[in-house]
């Protein structure tokens, strides 16, 4: 029953986060009555054609979906889905695309981004993907048009190996933070901006770091690549948790390696000795807390692994 379960996951990400195991719950009831009357019908197994031909009458998952959808003011409950979908992806992917035009400014021009400026461009971005969007949506929901894409869907294309639904929110904070570090790592985005010229004090990385450049860009691209790929599919599967765990294990032995490799600032202008302490074992907190994180994201991966055993097991 793979494929019935990959159809109610699909609906299940449509569907609102306080009522989802209960919505998803009567919408299987729904189906296997439906597949348990073919079989009284038949008197016999059904076959994997058989499973598709009752998911086709169903319907394309957001329309299902949008029957349990609250009343929307701008746009309808049958475009609603799409809507929410068709945002998720286009915004992603504008902050990925708006990334890599700003890296090659930086390459091209040698001008690092402030931490303000970087937010004013965000939020300028955010804006302007969120009016597009809606404006079309607000076009196709006026004019009576047919979202084709989905109107000829066919329930081949649902994929196997789902394991769960994503947390959007884990999922946007580790973009968030990933793509930040990957400004900062490349020098794109420069914090030297909020020093005052007259600073006492001169912080920057040791040469321990310069070990690290290309593997911490490399680990934190990939992770980078992989939860763009995750908000927009929207689903756990297993090669996506596994390439999380195998990331999530390289950083922690890197986070480990830092932490065992001498001093990892280098304190200039400020003589005092254990006011030096205290930044390294600051700075050493602070990777002991990152590595937490990432030992939190292997074990939600492990547990992912772990419930789809249990849900075959109950099979």
């Amino acid at each position: 029953m793979d494929i019935i379960e990959s159809y109610l996951s699909e609906i299940g990400r449509f569907l609102p986060e306080s009522r989802r195991d209960e919505l998803v719950t009567e919408v299987r009831d729904d189906l296997l009555g439906e597949l348990e009357a073919l079989v009284e019908e038949r008197g016999g197994e059904l076959t994997e054609q058989d499973q598709r031909d009752v998911i086709g009458r169903f319907g394309h998952p957001f329309k299902v979906a949008a029957r349990y959808q609250p009343t929307k003011y701008l746009i309808g409950p049958e475009l609603y889905p799409a809507f929410r979908q068709t945002l998720r992806t286009v915004f992603v992917l504008a902050i990925v695309l708006w990334m890599a035009v700003t890296v090659i400014g930086y390459i091209v021009s040698g001008d690092s981004l402030g931490p303000f400026q970087l937010l004013g461009r965000f939020i300028e971005l955010s804006i302007w993907v969120v009016a597009v969007v809606i404006l079309v949506f607000l076009a196709i929901e006026n004019s009576g048009e047919k979202l084709r894409w989905y109107e000829d869907w066919d329930p081949k294309s649902l994929s196997t190996g789902v394991l769960n639904v994503i947390r959007r929110s884990d999922v946007i904070t580790n973009l968030i933070s990933e793509g930040v570090f990957l400004l900062w790592w490349n020098d794109v985005l420069s914090f030297s901006r909020w020093m005052p010229e007259d600073a006492v004090i001169e912080l920057s990385l040791s040469p321990v770091w310069d070990t690290f450049f290309w593997p911490l860009n490399l680990a934190i691209g990939v992770a980078f690549v992989l939860h763009f790929y995750v908000l927009v599919r929207g689903v756990w599967q297993r090669a996506t948790l596994l390439t999380e765990v195998v990331t999530n294990v390289a950083l922690l032995g890197m986070v480990f390696a830092l932490l065992v490799n001498g001093p990892l600032l280098v304190i200039e202008v400020m003589p005092a000795e254990h006011l030096q302490q205290v930044v390294q074992n600051t700075v050493r907190m602070i990777l002991l807390v990152l590595g937490g994180f990432v030992l939190w994201d292997v074990w939600l991966a492990v547990r992912g692994f772990r419930g789809i055993q249990l849900l075959k097991a109950k099979r």
